[in-house]
């Protein structure tokens, strides 16, 4: 099973619900064509990724549902010197 991941500016939280920027929406409809109910990973350089799905779409555009998202960032275990 393919993992869709994609990135956005937007703050992100679980329940939230946003409509995804034109060239994400066009990537997933139009590239990928997927359809609502369809899960994906989004993510916005916080460390986390955040999982959820499509819950609406229209010809241009994609309103996404953050349902979970993943655990805290570890700290790295080396040390560069």
């Amino acid at each position: 099973m393919r993992e869709t991941r994609i990135y956005t500016q937007l703050p992100l939280q679980i329940g939230a619900e946003f409509e995804l920027d034109s060239a994400s929406a066009h990537h997933l409809l139009q590239v990928l064509r997927m359809k609502p109910g369809a899960t994906l990973t989004l993510f916005n350089g916080d460390g986390r990724d955040y999982y959820g799905f499509m819950i609406e779409s229209g010809r241009r555009s994609i309103k996404v549902a953050i349902s979970d998202r993943s655990g805290e960032e570890q700290p790295p275990t080396l040390s560069i010197n």
